[in-house]
Formats: C-alpha cells, sequence, structure tokens
C-alpha cells in the first residue's frame, strides 16, 4: 500500500534519502512526497474508479487514513449516492460517457448527475478530455435532459 510506504517515508526522510531504500519499480522520493501531502490533507487524492463495489472500498480506506477523496468517473456512483452524501464525497463525472464500457462501469445510467444530486452529492462535471472539454457545456445539458436542474448543472461546470 502506497500510503503505508509514504507514511514510513515520513518518519526517516534522510534515512530514504540516504540509504534509497526503493525497489525496481517502485516510488520515487517526490511520489512519497506527493502521497504525503494527500495524507497531511493537503490536498484530496482525486480517485479514478466507476464500479459502485470500488468506490465503497475506496471509502474505506480513506476513513482508515483519514484522507479527503474525490471520484473521478463514477458511473455506477448513484448506487452509492446516500454514502457519498453523507461523507461529503464529491464527484467529477461526464454526463455522456453513460454506455457501459465494461463489467466496471455496466450499471451505467445516463441520470447519474441528477440521482447524485438528488441525494446531496457534490458534482462537477467534465468532460474526458482536455482537447474536448467544449464539451462540457453539452454534458451539462445532457445532464439536464435527464432530471438534473438546470442551476445544478451550471454550477457543476462553473465550479
Amino acid at each position: 500500500m502506497h500510503f503505508k510506504k509514504a507514511l514510513r517515508f515520513n518518519a526517516s526522510k534522510e534515512q530514504y534519502r540516504i540509504l534509497a531504500d526503493f525497489d525496481y519499480g517502485d516510488h520515487t522520493i517526490r511520489d512519497l512526497e506527493a502521497i504525503l501531502r494527500v495524507l497531511n490533507k493537503k490536498i484530496p487524492l482525486i480517485v479514478r474508479s466507476n464500479r459502485a463495489k470500488d468506490l465503497l472500498r475506496m471509502i474505506s480506506i480513506a476513513k482508515q487514513y483519514d484522507v479527503k477523496i474525490i471520484f473521478y468517473g463514477a458511473k455506477e456512483a448513484w448506487r452509492i449516492a446516500d454514502i457519498l452524501a453523507e461523507e461529503d464525497i464529491p464527484v467529477i463525472l461526464d454526463p455522456m460517457d453513460n454506455i457501459p464500457g465494461s463489467f466496471d462501469s455496466i450499471a451505467a445510467r445516463m441520470d447519474n448527475a441528477y440521482l447524485l444530486n438528488k441525494a446531496g452529492v457534490k458534482i462537477l462535471i467534465t468532460s474526458q478530455n482536455t482537447h474536448n472539454s467544449y464539451l462540457s457545456r453539452q454534458g451539462a445539458g445532457n445532464a439536464v435532459a435527464h432530471g438534473l436542474p438546470e442551476n445544478e448543472a451550471h454550477k457543476g461546470i462553473n465550479s
């Protein structure tokens, strides 16, 4: 687990630098310093995942390490919307990315943004690629077409 290694690194940074205590393919000191920023609550951890079961597992890990998380993608987030709202976990999603592309997103729905908002989950609307960022507006429109209130769609692309 990367969090455990970052905590060991934090306890003895100088020792890591001197001994270069890294296996082949392991994380660099800069990687561990970035993870420490998450563990020290300076930045949230953005987790890209779709399946509800995986989202729940990550919530459990976040609680264990007391870190703030934000889900990205989260096609099946509607299934655990009440938990996300209760835990105050925001979701970054693309309302147009609503077709199951694998078994990890078999329960994707067109009204995911609406159902999350209805449960009280903070959402941010995005497009999948930076070169198509203009599609965020279209995604917001699609979310409105599937129940998301227009003012919430505006918040989702302007926050």
